[in-house]
């Protein structure tokens, strides 16, 4: 009897393991790469449904082929070209999840960039990709919907913009009870016709709104006549964050973790237990554009949308910002009140593959220096492990930036 239920204890928990390493949770995938003469940041989510990730990596994977071969030896006086690739994500009513990618392509001696979107509506039930079509339950009072704002908001026939074919190619977004469509019209200005269109039989899960209740770490009280060095992380939060935490925590000590406003919400807990901990968090813009390159208005997009998000989700201010790829102007300077972070030493983190030449990278420093590595990466967290032992055996101290610039204002006092 004992061995019978030994075996059936066995089995039960070798079917949860088999059970928990097959439940994944949505993440986000990270390309970032500032090469010789191109510029990419790509950012889209990794779901829980095979098929859906197949496609949407599939379309990745051909829009960066398409991006190489056209700008790969590109050169111009004026910048590098780049490719950016940010998504917008939803769950509606535990039926369908939509992912929208919007891609942009900018060369910066063209008057107008690349711009195209791309939507995947993902069935849950059927499991597979479905179409706009398919998702629409009301389809001649919609189509009818659509069909009069692009007459009455552009002044454009619509008949042959919405023929089946079209209509079930064109990207679109749903969000708080409205379908947002975006109709590709190559004889106007403007690249995308938009029409809104209240969806009363969509109801969105509810988001929590409510913001997270967080154990915020007292201040470390740091001699400033102790050598300090400032650990920081770009790119991130991503599904190597926790584990970068864990290690911090490890040694006791605190970081810098600039952060993209695209990412927040779905790493939610990785970043309350963040600041849990003792790290600080920074600005790194919305969805890593190169900010240099933008004008004022998209500037302060990019740094608002992200404060507005680390405010709802977390009740968290952030005091610094790191500019994308670490490039700044009197443009960015002037859009923001936070305080502006570069770095000192350069781990390469995002380039090199090997830890032990990271870590090597890494522990070249001086008091003050400013340490840049990325926590979108494996490498990263196995490079932390050579670094932190030896540097603190030299005797430093790891501070977050902040701390970093309080230490600084109290030195020019002494």
């Amino acid at each position: 009897m004992k061995k019978i239920l030994f075996i059936s204890t066995t089995l039960f928990f070798l079917f949860l393991c088999l059970f928990i390493k097959k439940e994944q949770t949505e993440e986000v995938k990270t390309i970032i790469k500032n090469n010789k003469e191109t510029l990419v940041a790509i950012n889209y989510p990794q779901t829980k449904y095979k098929n859906l990730n197949k496609e949407i990596e599939k379309y990745i994977k051909q829009t960066y082929k398409l991006f190489q071969i056209e700008y790969e030896d590109f050169k111009h006086l004026d910048g590098k070209a780049e490719l950016n690739i940010d998504y917008e994500y939803r769950k509606i009513e535990n039926k369908y999840v939509i992912v929208t990618l919007t891609v942009n392509m900018d060369a910066h001696d063209e008057d107008s960039p690349y711009k195209e979107m791309k939507t995947f509506a993902y069935a849950l039930s059927e499991k597979k990709i479905v179409s706009l079509m398919d998702i629409i339950k009301h389809k001649e009072k919609v189509m009818q919907n659509i069909h009069d704002q692009i007459l009455y908001k552009y002044h454009i026939e619509a008949e042959e913009l919405l023929t089946k074919e079209k209509i079930e190619k064109y990207p679109f977004m749903i969000k708080d009870d409205t379908l947002t469509l975006y109709i590709k019209y190559y004889q106007r200005e403007f690249t995308y016709l938009v029409i809104n269109i209240p969806m009363n039989q969509f109801k969105n899960e509810k988001k929590e709104t409510n913001k997270m209740v967080t154990k915020i770490k007292e201040k470390n009280v740091i001699d400033p006549n102790k050598k300090v060095i400032a650990l920081t992380f770009d790119d991130g939060p991503s599904k190597y964050t926790k584990e970068i935490i864990n290690i911090l925590k490890e040694y006791n000590i605190n970081a810098t973790f600039f952060v993209l406003g695209n990412k927040i919400s779905l790493y939610r807990e990785t970043l309350s237990k963040m600041i849990e901990n003792g790290n600080e968090i920074g600005n790194h813009s919305y969805n890593h554009k190169w900010m240099i390159k933008l004008n004022e208005k998209e500037i302060k997009w990019q740094i608002e949308k992200t404060n507005e998000i680390l405010k709802e989700e977390l009740n968290y201010t952030p005091t610094s910002i790191r500019p994308t790829y670490g490039s700044i102007n009197n443009k960015i300077k002037e859009s923001t009140n936070l305080n502006i972070v570069l770095w000192t030493v350069d781990t390469l983190d995002w380039k090199i593959k090997d830890p032990k030449k990271i870590a090597n990278r890494g522990i070249k420093v001086q008091d003050g220096s400013i340490i840049l590595m990325h926590d979108a990466h494996s490498r990263t967290a196995k490079a932390l492990k050579i670094m932190i032992p030896k540097l603190l055996e030299e005797g430093y101290v790891f501070v977050t930036v902040e701390e970093l610039r309080e230490i600084n204002l109290i030195r020019k006092k002494m």
